[in-house]
């Protein structure tokens, strides 16, 4: 484990009272458990008894029925296979119960990764991801390689896969 990591561990473990949950830190230390799709994962915190859903901050990945979509969750699969430990920084929770998280792997943030290549769109919010997601647009990676659809545009005019 790099020295880097076991210092953000040491440091965010000190601050997690006895009662509190894990996941309830500011950082988290976790080991990835399922990826749901392009950016939705489950992970179980360390010292933890049950994975946390976690939806990634910053970005939106198609959906499993939409263009790029089962793509987008293989890439992620590729970059957080079960098993991988990641650091996770929790930021909210959305509004179906999952929280909302950036997620560190081998110091690399997972979304800024997966917009860059193309796998998933830039939160319009989070401006500092969109010059990535120019970037994969002008190289036409991944998603941006066909005309493709916002997952927020395609769920408000087809509805959620989960549906169908």
């Amino acid at each position: 484990m790099q020295s880097w990591w076991v210092a953000a561990l040491i440091c965010c473990s000190v601050h997690v009272g006895a009662n509190e949950s894990r996941l309830r830190a500011p950082w988290v230390w976790g080991q990835v458990q399922h990826v749901t799709d392009g950016d939705t994962i489950w992970v179980m915190p360390q010292g933890g008894r049950e994975p946390v859903k976690l939806r990634l901050q910053g970005m939106d990945a198609p959906e499993m029925c939409q263009f790029w979509g089962p793509q987008s969750r293989a890439a992620l699969m590729g970059l957080l296979p079960n098993g991988h430990w990641v650091m996770v920084h929790r930021q909210a929770t959305d509004v179906y119960g999952r929280e909302v998280a950036e997620v560190y792997a081998g110091g690399v943030n997972v979304a800024a990764w997966m917009i860059l290549n193309g796998h998933a769109w830039a939160d319009e919010r989070q401006v500092r991801w969109l010059a990535l997601q120019r970037q994969a647009q002008w190289a036409h990676r991944g998603l941006f390689s066909a005309p493709a659809i916002r997952p927020q545009d395609f769920r408000r005019w087809r509805g959620s896969c989960h549906g169908a």
